[in-house]
């Protein structure tokens, strides 16, 4: 009796690497029975016969960069209008931040609420509190550190404000009762105010713990909206035209009734009166009335125009995944005008501070959500211009594919919220920086603190232009995976990391070359912003492997575009999250432990290096998985795709010998399918 053979079975075909570079296989489509009228439509639009008339629609300019462009040329188009869209979402915080500080401190220094929050009384004081935890050797010192809180204009006024403190036995320094005039009442009757340098430091600060709010809102727009894109364009890359008008209509319903929900939670941890839990928790027992009432103000307009995110990060996610580059960069580009404009004078003319920078940000987006609707509805082709039926018709089968492909990217975003969080949380509780102020003299705030808060807006900068060029690289390697283009797919691949590997170089060799001019930018004090100190050192470790981080969003890019939904989340979680949030903690403790936060800031610049020492494998699986299992291979253009496109290049050919040929090509596809059609 003979053994039966034990056949070895490949490594991609164990369970493992089939859950991990699987992708669900769709359900047998259920037949429709379409009218006279939808039947004709659906002909007009993806082409056919209609009785005996043979209709061939001429293939779009986008659809054809898609489709047969070079790769260099197609990436230009379809990455650079998505780089140029992601920066300047990346600069809304930066602009937020930098004309805040610029237009808000004017108006702050003068609010008499900031003043008496700082005076405060014995039981609670920023200013007390500063000066009995900073050194005082004698009057001098005294008036030096009373200086960095107020502006005085003349000596008299701060010998004057002298006579309102005390000093007991054991050098504790506390108010003097001047009966009916306290500290407060004189500095507001002699129009003493607090000084730019340390509002400024109030509001870099309190930008930073709001936004968290702006990332909370930002990852849930991003679930809905790049995940409708997705479906978007794998349906447009099977040329199935009709199915675009309702995801576009239901994907903007879905955003609304995402907005109200996230809006309403947001509110609820965000309300100062209900306990301001997203800040105060970042805050720890640090507590600063003036940076608790900024982050208010601040985060206001982001929860009551949710909607307009929301609504306009759709309707752009669909003109992009239908190829309407040249819009999506005009919208972009004046929309920053309009938050330009419109913060900066809502800023200057009114009382609102904070707020009014945020309105110039809903507003932004409240003009990027009508233009996208004009595009939509006005174009000369167009096929995501939905109907009310659409509107309300909800499928919720369109809903679960977009919650599903968006995953990734709310992995990519949300992670923002925990990187900034844990980041903001953990920081504050350091050992004391050997050469800064403790927090206690510091008025409440961590030097390290201010160092965080000043690199967030740069590394979030940086980033977007990454994930710019991976939402490009996306929509193109989706619609070509579609199409059966696999061999694009891989051109498209070789190019774009190139891209990404030579910006986070590029990045990196700037940290080195003007870290400190960075940090300055924002608010961060300049005697601490020096080359060569513990906060320059500081900041280069937590850049230090950064050009590892291109992995990252090559992969996503690829296993999202692609439909591997669990290797996509994977490759999205690993850096922000997996990886992140365990070195983050080692980095804490360990400097818990030896009294020095610099391993917190090196563990941290680790994160990318670890990262990669599973993307890299998990790309080269990938690639070998498919080859094995022929999965490369092109699937051909039909006869009808084929007559489309050279009815394109019949008109819009580059010259007058490629629309000769095209003419050629066209009329014998038409007379082959016709002889096909009439044979039958």
């Amino acid at each position: 009796m003979h053994k039966s053979k034990k056949i070895k079975s490949n490594w991609y075909d164990q369970p493992f690497f089939k859950w991990l570079y699987g992708t669900k296989t769709s359900s047998s489509k259920q037949k429709v029975s379409l009218t006279t009228e939808q039947q004709k439509e659906l002909v007009r639009l993806n082409g056919g016969w209609d009785e005996d008339k043979l209709f061939i629609p001429m293939m779009t300019k986008r659809e054809a960069m898609l489709r047969y462009a070079s790769t260099w040329k197609a990436i230009w188009f379809f990455c650079l209008p998505t780089i140029v869209l992601m920066v300047v979402q990346g600069l809304y915080n930066i602009l937020d931040k930098s004309l805040s500080l610029i237009f808000v401190t004017p108006n702050a220094i003068k609010n008499p609420l900031y003043l008496q929050y700082m005076v405060g009384d014995d039981s609670h004081s920023i200013l007390l509190q500063s000066l009995n935890n900073t050194t005082i050797a004698n009057s001098g010192e005294f008036i030096t550190t009373l200086k960095q809180y107020f502006t005085f204009s003349s000596d008299d006024q701060v010998n004057y404000v002298l006579t309102f403190f005390k000093t007991d036995g054991n050098g504790a320094i506390s108010y003097v009762d001047h009966g009916a005039q306290d500290l407060f009442s004189y500095l507001k009757l002699e129009n003493i105010s607090i000084t730019s340098a340390k509002m400024k430091e109030y509001i870099n600060v309190s930008t930073q713990y709001t936004v968290q709010s702006y990332n909370i809102v930002l990852s849930f727009t991003q679930i809905l909206a790049i995940g409708a894109g997705m479906h978007y364009s794998t349906e447009f890359g099977k040329r199935n035209k009709e199915k675009l008008k309702e995801i576009a209509g239901n994907g903007l319903t879905y955003s609304f009734l995402g907005s109200i929900i996230i809006g309403v939670v947001l509110f609820a941890l965000s309300y100062r009166p209900w306990g301001q839990i997203l800040i105060a928790s970042q805050m720890g027992h640090n507590q600063n009335l003036i940076v608790e009432e900024l982050a208010w103000k601040d985060v206001q307009p982001l929860i009551y125009g949710i909607s307009a995110i929301f609504l306009a990060f759709m309707s752009m996610n669909m003109l992009r995944s239908e190829g309407k580059m040249i819009h999506i960069m005009i919208m972009t580009i004046t929309s920053l005008g309009v938050k330009f404009l419109t913060s900066i004078l809502l800023m200057k003319y009114t009382d609102l501070e904070l707020t009014a920078a945020q309105l110039g940000t809903i507003f932004s987006f409240l003009y990027q959500f009508i233009y996208c609707l004009i595009v939509m509805f006005f174009s000369k082709v167009t096929y995501s211009n939905f109907s009310f039926h659409d509107l309300f018709n909800l499928r919720l089968k369109n809903l679960t594919y977009a919650l599903k492909a968006g995953f990734p990217n709310f992995i990519n975003y949300f992670s923002f919220v925990v990187n900034g969080y844990l980041t903001t949380s953990l920081v504050i509780r350091l050992p004391a920086s050997r050469s800064g102020p403790s927090i206690e003299a510091n008025g409440g705030v961590s030097i390290l603190q201010q160092l965080i808060s000043s690199i967030t807006p740069w590394n979030e900068f940086i980033l977007s232009a990454v994930v710019g060029l991976n939402q490009g690289v996306r929509t193109m390697i989706a619609y070509n995976d579609g199409a059966g283009k696999n061999d694009r797919i891989l051109e498209i691949l070789k190019r774009s990391s190139w891209l990404m590997l030579g910006w986070f170089a590029f990045i990196l060799m700037l940290v080195f070359a003007i870290g400190p001019y960075m940090l300055e930018l924002f608010a961060f004090p300049s005697t601490y912003a020096r080359y060569g100190n513990e906060f320059y050192w500081y900041l280069i470790l937590f850049f230090m492997f950064y050009p590892l981080a291109c992995f990252s969003y090559i992969d996503l890019g690829l296993f999202q575009g692609k439909g591997r939904t669990i290797a996509a989340t994977i490759a999205s979680s690993l850096r922000s999250l997996v990886i992140f949030v365990p070195l983050t903690l080692i980095g804490f403790f360990t400097a818990k432990g030896v009294n020095n936060p610099l391993w917190y800031f090196f563990f941290i610049g680790l994160t990318d290096l670890i990262s990669s020492f599973i993307l890299i494998p998990m790309l080269i699986g990938f690639y070998y998985q498919q080859k094995a299992t022929h999965q490369l291979k092109n699937k051909g253009d039909d006869k009808m795709t084929l007559a489309s496109y050279n009815k394109f290049l019949v008109k819009y050919g580059v010259d007058q010998k490629q629309q000769k040929q095209a003419q050629i090509s066209y009329e014998e596809i038409v007379d082959n399918l016709e002889k096909t059609h009439f044979r039958k």
